[in-house]
């Protein structure tokens, strides 16, 4: 599988470690996960979402990660969701889910629904699951984005 991370070039982009430092939608500050994207534009959207247009970094890449197919997934259906998942403001409900998952460790990569773009999958990478190891970076370039987006 391939998937989509845009991230500042200063940091090595399979390590977790922004997510542990701060914590995010699906864990807990304390718990390195690496968040990819379904595709190119959904990183490009996320990322947006997440970011000040003001101050929107100047060294950020795109980069392209092969997710080894022998990798054990999980999904997580909107089905299986509490009403008001996607809210920004509480993220209690989507960091227990996933503080469970990386806690027990059985799965390498967990596919969840973006709360941006619902019918679109984002991938949390466990960065310490033995699998991880297998997964890279396939190709990376410099990305800027197109000044109309942040109008």
């Amino acid at each position: 599988m391939r998937v989509w991370r845009i991230a500042r070039n200063v940091y090595p982009p399979l390590d977790g470690e922004g997510a542990r430092r701060n914590g995010a939608r699906w864990n807990s500050a304390g718990r390195p996960v690496v968040y990819t994207a379904g595709s190119l534009a959904l990183a490009i959207v996320e990322l947006l979402v997440h970011t000040d247009p003001d101050i929107i970094p100047r060294d950020l890449s795109a980069y392209e990660i092969d997710i080894p197919d022998s990798c054990s997934t999980r999904r997580i259906s909107i089905a299986l969701l509490p009403a008001g998942w996607d809210a920004h403001d509480d993220l209690g409900p989507c960091q227990a889910a996933g503080d469970a998952w990386l806690v027990a460790g059985t799965e390498c990569v967990l596919g969840v629904p973006s709360a941006i773009v619902p019918e679109e999958e984002n991938f949390l990478i466990n960065t310490r699951h033995p699998e991880a190891a297998a997964i890279r970076v396939v190709s990376s370039r410099p990305f800027s984005f197109d000044p109309r987006l942040l109008r």
